[in-house]
């Protein structure tokens, strides 16, 4: 723990503040109404008490009569009638560091008798005698003459400093509301003073009017600034989003320049009691507890170009309180705990997300986050994070909680609603018409709020996307819909990766959390259910696409198939689209309609390549189409008069990587690289070109390195890998053939990222004079994986292989001992040769080596290193849920038999996963789903055993299809 900061009433605060400090005061409050308590606060955020007599506060502009508070140089700047006003502060009134302080604009009695508390200063005596409470003063004679105050549907209030003599004014702060009839852009103005000079002075540019914000604190889009005896607060004694050079402020700031606007992030409370004099908190923060504002906020020129997105309290430990959006078992988290937090106010920087990494210590249950329910108001101890971690790298914010000590959460209240979700837009967070790259000078003032977003267009849900996600847009930009909750992932899991029932073209309103700081910079929303998803009009859905036969010679036609249905309407009309080859215009074929929708195209030249795509229009008018982006993905094949290639079933036209030929049966034919001796799979190649190897799922057959064998099976992707599964056929031509070399790449190449990398799947690989440039990636996480490097750029190296036994590692857990403390594969140590299949787990392209001999010097001697556990062990699977594989981690104290079997729910073995003598160490074994026999498994719950000497340990897993 950094530090503890937990005793933040006054001295707390001003802490918070001073972390936030700028070089001038701010406008951080003002009402309009109820008119008798009009006034206006300033605070002053630096560290240092500011001597306020040489400060003015007005409201007076006139544009029609050219009536402006910069004249005051010229003995003008109006005021003193129609209820504006040009004030000076009395002189010699100090502003201490981290305080605010009132200006009653009618008066001190009227401010007392409305908000129960003296305003610091009064901007003309109200009383018949003084009352102690300092009077402001006219700045020029007769410029408040005993009236002033704010108009409720435009108006303007300008802090600003002049020393009596220069021909400029330096603005301090500036706010507008309503019609901005009052703004003020002096771009242009020249103008002389009382110096001694002649010369006139000119004003730097101002923002145009017309592009001024407003504040529009309670977000109704009137022209008041809040609602009825309220007021429009600063969410944040800071200001944000403005330009900080070359304006005329104190500092060279614009002050016309900032994001006043409710989504701005600042200026975004308006449905609250005021708190003249004080900060903005209220028994919804109370004055013991930082707000989620607090800790969220990053400037938005903090952030810049490069995403360091980072709460400037990280590593820090906090007290927090905030409303429970949502149950802490919702999510899918694996073996941990977590939920959104929100402040109940609602609004930007009101979000954040709430972890519990320990769920299985004895005792840490006890933090009580598990039992807090959506509505719960509760006060939580823990420590800022971020996730990924990174320079540069968006990140979204996480507050892990304390298990060690257990530091359990306090229930505040019970049943509170929750803050209503906000309604934006995908350009509200900077998305592009990409849906990634998000800015996040935009979009990190949303993170972990519950928002709406209404009328948008599905644009992408044929699983193409990637991760269960689903791709909507408007005429704003495009966002992603992300899976993150449990109950979401699992119905579109079980529905092939597509959201169901919602076809490219369907015009949707989805509510969600949003989340940034994905790999790729990626912004999700992420539904609680599927109900958070409403269907506006939907466009007829094409579903089911096929061809026959999967891959044609050159004398037989394609029969395209699909069916097509209207849930709103009917269908008027569908057709294929087609080309040969990857440019051109298409050919257009009207599909015939019965039990489903079909047509031919006619047979192609051998070796062609034919691309295409189904349209389909509905008697409404909608529209859809299949693929959703033909800019990036088309359905596509080659005409084979020898048979197909694995070069035709891995070379794609789908931007997510996925073959052509997707659930589809092809016979294939190239050398095995890789046996059951290496993994629980083989790796067929043909050749050394890229695109020309293979993954197949078949464990039943029996083949060894170096045979030529031909497989049948049916293609599918499984978590971005292009395998044959459902083997039916394996045929060995020859055996004792020579295994294709390695082809010899660099690190880049294959690194995650690349646009090469995925040529390169599942063939055998070589990358030379690499350096070990992280040891341990996932920390001691357990993942058996380490980075190399040549100097172009990372790539993983993962102990997938059954040889490995989890010893290329190099992980040293806590009940490791090991010594000395260090890996198989140290920091630093540089590797000659290091071969492997490429391979794609988890979001990083990674190399597989086979085994020992792939990794020269992976053999080290008892005397560089012994690892022993301390206890026999079975560590629970992950992921879990799964689909399509697991892990499962365990360790042996001493030598001996070991057996790991896995049963259904009924008690009847279905896989052996272990069944061997193994020496003393750590060892992880996947399953993935299948049977002894090599047929899949159904989904549900499943038990692993493991026996080991007189160890016996017995867990739970469940799988998801």
């Amino acid at each position: 723990m950094k530090k503890l900061l937990l005793l933040l009433i006054l001295s707390g605060i001003l802490l918070v503040t001073n972390l936030f400090a700028q070089d001038h005061l701010l406008i951080s409050e003002f009402s309009v109404d109820p008119t008798a308590g009009e006034f206006i606060e300033i605070y002053n955020p630096t560290s240092t008490p500011i001597d306020l007599t040489p400060y003015y506060l007005t409201d007076a502009t006139f544009a029609g009569g050219g009536t402006y508070y910069y004249k005051i140089v010229e003995g003008g700047g109006g005021g003193g009638s129609f209820g504006d006003f040009h004030a000076q502060f009395p002189a010699g009134a100090i502003i201490g560091p981290g305080e605010h302080q009132t200006v009653a604009l009618n008066g001190s009695d009227n401010f007392a008798a409305t908000w129960g508390v003296d305003p610091t200063y009064e901007l003309y005596e109200d009383g018949g005698t003084a009352d102690g409470i300092p009077d402001m003063l006219e700045a020029t004679a007769g410029s408040i003459s005993g009236q002033g105050g704010l108009s409720n549907s435009g108006e303007v209030i300008i802090l600003y400093y002049w020393d009596g003599v220069s021909d400029l004014v330096m603005d301090v702060d500036y706010v507008v509301w309503g019609d901005k009839a009052e703004a003020v852009d002096k771009t242009g103005v020249r103008i002389d003073g009382p110096d001694a000079d002649t010369d006139s002075t000119a004003y730097a540019d101002d923002t145009p009017i017309a592009d001024q914000t407003i504040v529009d604190a309670d977000n109704d889009g009137a022209n008041n600034p809040h609602g009825d005896d309220l007021s429009a607060q600063r969410r944040l004694d800071v200001e944000d989003v403005e330009v900080w050079t070359g304006g005329n402020g104190m500092t060279g700031h614009n002050e016309t320049s900032e994001d006043t606007s409710w989504k701005g992030g600042i200026w975004s409370i308006g449905n609250e009691a005021p708190t003249p004099g004080r900060r903005a908190l209220t028994d919804k923060a109370p004055a013991d507890s930082l707000t989620i504002a607090d800790v969220n906020f990053v400037r938005a020129s903090d952030i810049g170009a490069m995403a360091n997105d980072d709460s400037p309290f990280l590593g820090d430990t906090l007290s927090i309180t905030g409303i429970m959006m949502q149950g802490s078992r919702e999510v899918f988290l694996g073996n941990r705990w977590g939920g959104f937090i929100q402040d109940e106010r609602g609004g930007p920087w009101s979000g954040f997300f709430v972890i519990q990494n320990d769920t299985i210590t004895p005792g840490v249950e006890n933090t009580l986050i598990n039992a807090a329910m959506p509505g719960d108001l509760i006060r939580i101890t823990g420590v800022m994070s971020e996730f990924p971690t990174g320079i540069n790298t968006p990140s979204i914010t996480q507050f892990v909680m304390i298990t060690d000590p257990v530091t359990p959460i306090e229930f505040v209240a019970a049943g509170r609603p929750l803050p209503p979700p906000i309604v934006l837009t995908p350009g509200d967070l900077g998305l592009t018409g990409a849906g990634n790259s998000a800015d996040p000078q935009l979009s990190e003032r949303w993170e972990g709020v519950r928002a709406r977003f209404e009328n948008v267009t599905v644009v992408n849900n044929d699983g193409t996307a990637g991760g269960n996600t689903m791709v909507v847009g408007d005429a704003s930009g495009n966002l992603i819909i992300d899976d993150y909750f449990a109950n979401v992932a699992n119905a579109v899991t079980n529905n092939g990766g597509i959201w169901p029932d919602l076809p490219a073209g369907t015009v949707i309103n989805v509510v969600g959390f949003i989340r940034g700081g994905s790999s790729g910079g990626f912004v999700t929303i992420n539904p609680q259910s599927l109900d958070d998803i409403e269907i506006a009009a939907t466009p007829p859905a094409i579903e089911n696409v096929a061809r026959t036969p999967a891959a044609p010679t050159s004398t037989e036609d394609v029969v395209v198939s699909t069916d097509i249905t209207s849930l709103s309407s009917t269908v008027a009309s569908a057709e294929v689209n087609y080309r040969v080859g990857s440019s051109g215009p298409f050919t257009q074929v009207t599909m015939a309609s019965g039990s489903a929708f079909t047509a031919s195209i006619p047979a192609q030249a051998d070796g062609s390549t034919v691309e295409y795509f189904i349209t389909a229009t509905d008697a409404a008018g909608l529209n859809n189409m299949v693929p959703a982006d033909t800019t990036s993905s088309m359905f596509f094949y080659t005409v084979r008069d020898a048979g197909l290639t694995i070069y035709d079933v891995q070379n794609t036209r789908f931007s997510n990587g996925n073959s052509g030929y997707n659930n589809l049966e092809v016979t294939v034919t190239g050398i095995v690289t890789s046996d059951s001796t290496d993994f629980s799979f083989y790796y067929l190649q043909s050749g050394t070109s890229a695109w020309n190897g293979i993954y197949i799922d078949d464990n039943v057959g029996e083949v060894g390195i170096g045979d030529e064998v031909t497989v049948t099976g049916t293609v599918r992707e499984r978590f971005g890998v292009t395998q044959i599964f459902t083997v039916t056929n394996v045929t060995v031509n020859s055996t004792g053939n020579a295994v294709p070399d390695p082809v010899v790449l660099t690190t880049g190449e294959l690194a995650s990222g690349s646009a090469t990398a995925e040529n390169w799947e599942s063939m055998l690989v070589q990358v030379q004079n690499v350096t070990v440039t992280n040891a341990r990636p996932d920390g001691f996480a357990g993942f058996g994986e380490f980075v190399v490097d040549d100097g172009s750029g990372g790539v993983r190296v993962d102990d997938l292989s059954i040889n490995s036994g989890g010893s290329f590692a190099g992980q040293t857990p806590s009940n490791i001992v090991t010594t000395p403390a260090d890996t198989s594969f140290p920091l630093g140590a540089i590797h000659e040769t290091l071969t492997g299949v490429h391979y794609f787990s988890f979001g990083n392209w990674k190399i597989a080596p086979r085994n020992n001999d792939d990794v020269p010097g992976l053999a080290v001697s008892v005397e560089d290193e012994e690892i022993i556990p301390l206890a026999f062990d079975l560590a629970q699977n992950y992921p879990n849920p799964f689909n399509p594989e697991t892990t499962i981690s365990y360790r042996l104290a001493q030598q001996g038999e070991i057996t790991i079997h896995i049963y259904n729910i009924l008690g009847q073995r279905v896989r052996t996963l272990v069944d061997a003598i193994q020496p003393a160490g750590a060892y992880r074994v996947q399953w993935q789903g299948v049977d002894d026999r090599g047929l899949p498994v159904s989904s549900g719950v499943y038990i692993y055993q493991m026996k080991a000497a007189e160890f016996v340990k017995v867990k739970k897993m469940l799988f998801l299809k």
